[in-house]
């Protein structure tokens, strides 16, 4: 399979845990590539290197509950040099995590991503439920279960 067909997903969560079910999440699955980073700046490199369809962003990274925000403002900036350059890029799906952190905390930046799904930390991180929020999100490429 070409790889323009298949779907990037950033997993950024210093939670092994939470790595864990996303690569139960999508195993098997040819079309999905899933990337992890665990620190704000490896994030950072990653996403200053590759456009992602998909990105699952916790908010409390590096024992700041406002660690994540780091990573959109990276974002923001991506788009804004791009554009300066005269073309134009628009970051896939920013899902934001969060345990710690209210979402008025950080809803302006957020929303100058078009970032429109917060999921409020703790829930049930299963594979299925991951495979739920892809589902819902547009990125419908996972086999529904039957």
């Amino acid at each position: 399979m070409p790889f323009t067909e298949q779907r990037l997903i950033l997993v950024v969560d210093d939670e092994e845990v939470i790595a864990d079910v996303f690569h139960r999440a999508f195993d098997g699955q040819t079309k999905f590539v899933i990337d992890i980073a665990e620190t704000v700046a490896m994030a950072i490199q990653k996403v200053r290197a590759i456009f992602y369809d998909l990105i699952f962003l916790d908010m409390n990274l590096e024992g700041n509950s406002l660690g994540g925000m780091k990573v959109l403002e990276a974002l923001r900036e991506i788009e804004i040099e791009t554009e300066a350059k005269g073309k134009l890029v628009k970051y896939g799906h920013v899902v934001i995590m969060s345990g710690t952190t209210c979402l008025n905390d950080f809803s302006r930046k957020a929303n100058a991503l078009d970032v429109f799904t917060f999921i409020d930390k703790p829930v049930d991180f299963s594979p299925e439920f991951v495979r739920r929020v892809v589902n819902k999100l547009g990125l419908p490429l996972l086999p529904r279960e039957v």
